[in-house]
């Protein structure tokens, strides 16, 4: 291509040689591309997709039922190929989906060995998505956050029973790359498969749909596990409700999950009257060593129900009025005697 300049001097055009490329003819159209995406945006790059559908089956088709017990998917060698020429969000983190239902789960990539046009994916995966061995699925990128809590709820009583359910998600939790909200995870753990819910995921923005567990700090909370029931919950008596005495019969469920009510006893304000009146009398009638005993002379003593219980001034009395004793009186209140002789 050549340049036509209009010359005003001469009256004449003179053609003028092109201007030499802008870009080198070494780089290809792909190199440009990546080029461009990654500069263009005043550089923010453009993250690509790779998405492609493949028929799934479980480890047990390759021999390799460890995956099972995970959340990563086998992929063919075509695909790393495909991938390591785009322009995605490391670690990789993939989408899985059923074309059928629109169910999709979030998963990670264990290694690039399938064989070709196959994709080996955990059973309980297929089970979330209702996806038959053979079955065609979409398989694409995602780019997903780093997670900050998550909620599970085992399906089974017996994995909260363990000797320590936090250490032991702990170490499985290692073989996932992410979790999705309204997955049904399965732990395999002492020869059992525990299955547990994800009830709810949040990263550092809120609630979300998935998260990424690789390499970040996990806040993790139990909810009460499916088949274990509530704890009971004492309530007020209302008038249609059944009470513990009453006589009406109580229904199953109320024995499960409400603690019987035992009505409060009433108290009765004349039989507390009568008690304390007879606590004042033990008061009053209170006397210390009451008790019975013996004389040395052998003469009887008075019984403790003649000892009087007047005053002082009453006794000093009592005293005045006494008759002096005669010395034979005196001698015989001695008692007998023996002589030396």
């Amino acid at each position: 291509a050549v340049v036509l300049l209009q010359c005003q001097a001469d009256n004449h055009t003179t053609p003028l040689p092109a201007p030499p490329p802008l870009l080198s003819p070494l780089l290809s159209p792909r190199t440009l591309h990546h080029s461009m995406s990654f500069f263009g945006n005043f550089g923010n790059p453009r993250i690509d997709v790779f998405s492609q559908l493949y028929p799934c089956y479980s480890g047990a088709y390759c021999d390799k039922n460890f995956i099972d017990d995970g959340g990563k998917i086998i992929l063919p060698p075509s695909a790393l190929n495909q991938i390591s020429h785009m322009n995605v969000v490391w670690p990789l983190m993939l989408k899985i989906t059923n074309p059928v239902t629109g169910a999709h789960t979030h998963c990670g990539v264990l290694e690039f060995s399938a064989q070709e046009g196959k994709m080996f994916v955990p059973f309980w995966i297929m089970e979330n998505l209702g996806i038959q061995p053979g079955s065609s699925a979409k398989c694409e990128t995602a780019s997903l956050r780093k997670g900050k809590f998550v909620k599970l709820r085992p399906r089974k009583k017996e994995f909260v029973e363990t000797a320590d359910p936090k250490v032991i998600l702990e170490r499985k939790l290692r073989d996932f790359s992410c979790l999705t909200h309204g997955d049904t995870i399965v732990i395999a753990y002492n020869d059992k498969r525990y299955e547990i819910d994800v009830m709810e995921v949040k990263d550092d923005t809120g609630p979300c749909e998935a998260i990424s567990i690789v390499e970040t700090d996990l806040n993790l909370e139990f909810e009460r596990p499916l088949d274990m029931p509530e704890s009971p919950v004492r309530q007020t008596p209302t008038a249609n409700d059944s009470v513990a005495g009453s006589g009406e019969p109580q229904t199953e469920a109320d024995m499960l999950f409400t603690a019987p009510i035992v009505p409060q006893k009433t108290k009765n304000p004349k039989k507390e009257s009568e008690k304390d009146r007879e606590k004042e009398q033990d008061a009053k009638s209170f006397r210390a060593f009451a008790g019975s005993g013996f004389r040395i002379d052998g003469k009887p003593i008075r019984s403790p129900s003649k000892i009087s219980t007047g005053s002082t001034e009453k006794k000093s009395e009592k005293k005045k009025n006494k008759k002096p004793k005669s010395k034979e009186d005196y001698w015989n209140s001695l008692g007998s005697g023996r002589s030396l002789k």
